[in-house]
């Protein structure tokens, strides 16, 4: 039984394919095939069920691959401990909600764990495999479980020159004929947005759509129309001009979702805590 034969059986235990382990080992489809019926043998049972196109590990598949993956983790933080040049693991992130509050989390763990090598994505794709998932959309994903990584409101973001800005307090019916400036359709931030706005029975008038950030804070600033805006995941990043006016029952909840079985599962865990830590610190400066 040699490492690489187990690192392969995990990776397709994951993938549940062994076309997409061949190709992120970059061999032959067929050299894991082989590998994976040598390693049966070897045991003295079958690890997989396979299907006509379909492959998928059975009950003691399942019982091997947690004791494998975990004694693969052990190994690889005892290579860390004593080598000079450690190999450097990846962890693919997808983050498609409070990109800024991660990215200091992805900072302040790459400074605790420098062996760990950072994958990041800013759209979620249903084929590819994440060992974390940053999201303010509820959805189940096999083999990952969620916490709630924070909560915050949704503001109002006006020039300051705007009549908005002069209330002490914004209702409803005062942005119902606004002018929006809004992000892109796929984002987690115009979905919200309509999602709000339809439960009040109007939708917004987006006059521009960018896909940046940056650019639509500028476009609010420049007066060219007013936008919803996260307060925690954006705080700091306004300019003078802009005003943000509470909107009493518009709030967003970011949720993480993570491995919690398999190869990855303890590195993933570290980065979720390391997050929360990074979460609460941004949460208490807005307060």
């Amino acid at each position: 039984m040699e490492i690489l034969q187990l690192r392969y059986f995990c990776d397709a235990a994951e993938s549940q394919n062994f076309s997409k382990t061949a190709k992120k080992f970059g061999v032959p489809p067929s050299n894991i095939s082989q590998c994976i019926k040598r390693l049966e043998s070897e045991l003295g049972t079958e690890l997989f069920s396979r299907r006509a196109n379909s492959l998928f590990l059975n009950e003691k598949g399942k019982v091997f691959f947690e004791k494998t993956a975990q004694a693969l983790e052990l190994l690889d933080e005892a290579k860390t401990a004593v080598s000079e040049k450690p190999d450097i693991r990846e962890i693919r992130i997808c983050i498609t909600a409070n990109r800024r509050i991660v990215m200091l989390a992805v900072e302040s763990f790459r400074k605790q764990y420098p062996q760990y090598g950072i994958i990041i994505s800013h759209k979620y794709e249903e084929n590819e495999e994440y060992d974390i998932v940053i999201s303010d959309e509820l959805f189940k994903v096999t083999g990952m479980e969620s916490c709630r990584i924070l909560s915050e409101e949704i503001a109002l973001a006006v020039k300051r020159d705007n009549e908005l800005a002069k209330k002490e307090t914004v209702e409803i019916e005062d942005i119902r004929n606004e002018n929006f400036i809004s992000m892109n359709s796929e984002t987690s931030l115009s979905r919200i947005t309509k999602k709000f706005c339809s439960q009040y029975g109007f939708e917004p008038k987006n006059v521009i759509q960018l896909d940046d950030p940056y650019y639509m804070r500028k476009c609010v600033e420049l007066g060219l129309g007013v936008a919803f805006v996260p307060v925690v995941s954006w705080k700091g990043l306004f300019s003078d001009e802009i005003v943000l006016k509470r909107i009493d029952g518009f709030c967003r909840n970011i949720c993480a979702f993570r491995k919690t079985k398999g190869y990855g599962a303890k590195v993933t865990e570290r980065f979720l805590n390391e997050l929360l830590v990074v979460c609460k610190k941004e949460s208490e400066k807005n307060c």
